[in-house]
């Protein structure tokens, strides 16, 4: 599936020979590790609230708390370990998960295009606002990012090849995405789609291995509804009320124009319409890219209609949308229209940018 590509110039930088890319992404993330680190120990930033909260659960490690799955408190658990109950040992699984992520998402991109997709889809999403508060505060969102994105790698593999292992692989990332947040259960009719609709790949669904995997990642929310029917199903009716399924078919314009600027404030004007072209655009070549990022988009665009959707709870149905941006217009760049040029450069320049000036201004 990869393509022929023209030397990448003009404001973006030439190839270098092949394998190098891998090491340039190295040393990008551990400058940027160094700059995210620098921001966590000297910048005076006070722990938010969700921080907060999160620390007081791995005081006392569980199996579930009142609205999220273990994983998170589990990780400062392990932070403060290592540097105790300090910013750092609050924030370091941040920036450590935020940089592993770039791993699986390097390797997915250049299985599907080749190394240079590959450097470009995870130093971008790196360097975009959304992603950059990911390495720097502790949420969900780090270890969440680093289970969708090595699960797309284990499933890619796996519709490939079918190799037991690679469905293992697939869920037990699966699985540990669903402790971390629900919203990982995305994956199961993302994947289904494209496996319906891939000629090639429709066969594995009169497999056994598929059904096992989603069978393995389920058992993964034993624990956490064992928690739950023990604390009166707190968990549960938080999250099904997060869901606004009680408010019936409301619109609200006003939540639909607010979820729309936070997507542009988090991903940039330029970089998310850009994105989209390229998914609708090689939605026939590339339905893998289209299936685990369209449908995610497209159901919280819809959702912010009836009621107030995050900025961030769309987040991982950019993942798929870099390595289409990045094969569409980095890839063959320069392309011949120069108002596209111009676009690309602009979709790169202005996230990093954006990035660069919140991170000095911390």
């Amino acid at each position: 599936m990869n393509a022929n590509s023209q030397p990448i110039h003009d404001a973006l930088p030439a190839s270098p020979p092949r394998g190098r890319w891998g090491l340039r992404l190295f040393i990008f993330l551990v400058l940027l590790t160094a700059v995210r680190l620098a921001v966590v120990l000297w910048a005076p930033l006070d722990l938010t609230g969700d921080e907060a909260e999160y620390w007081d659960w791995s005081r006392h490690p569980d199996w579930c708390y009142f609205n999220k799955g273990p994983i998170v408190a589990w990780c400062i658990w392990l932070g403060r370990l290592a540097f105790g109950d300090t910013a750092l040992g609050i924030r370091a699984p941040a920036i450590l998960l935020t940089a592993l992520a770039a791993a699986p998402v390097y390797l997915l991109g250049r299985r599907l295009y080749g190394e240079r997709v590959g450097f470009w889809s995870a130093g971008l999403m790196q360097a975009t606002p959304l992603f950059t508060a990911n390495g720097i505060g502790m949420t969900i969102d780090p270890p969440f990012l680093l289970c969708w994105a090595a699960a797309l790698l284990f499933f890619h593999e796996a519709a490939a090849s079918n190799r037991a292992s690679a469905w293992l692989g697939l869920a037990v990332a699966v699985g540990l995405g669903l402790m971390t947040k629900y919203i990982m259960a995305f994956f199961y009719p993302c994947a289904l789609g494209y496996l319906l609709l891939s000629r090639e790949h429709r066969r594995r669904l009169a497999d056994w291995r598929p059904w096992a995997a989603v069978a393995i990642s389920l058992l993964f929310l034993a624990p956490i509804l064992a928690w739950d029917s023990q604390h009166g199903w707190v968990n549960l009716r938080h999250n099904v009320g997060l869901t606004r399924v009680g408010a019936g078919a409301v619109v609200r314009a006003g939540a639909f124009a607010e979820f729309l600027g936070g997507q542009f404030a988090v991903m940039t004007p330029v970089l998310v319409p850009m994105m989209i072209w390229a998914l609708v655009a090689q939605r026939k070549a590339d339905r893998f890219c289209f299936w685990f990022s369209i449908p995610i988009l497209g159901f919280f665009l819809l959702k912010s209609v009836q009621g107030e959707v995050y900025a961030n709870w769309p987040l991982v149905g950019y993942v798929t949308g870099f390595f289409a941006f990045a094969h569409r217009f980095i890839e063959t760049y320069p392309q011949p229209n120069i108002h596209v040029r111009r676009l690309t450069r602009a979709a790169v320049i202005v996230p990093a940018a954006a990035t660069g000036v919140i991170l000095g201004g911390l």
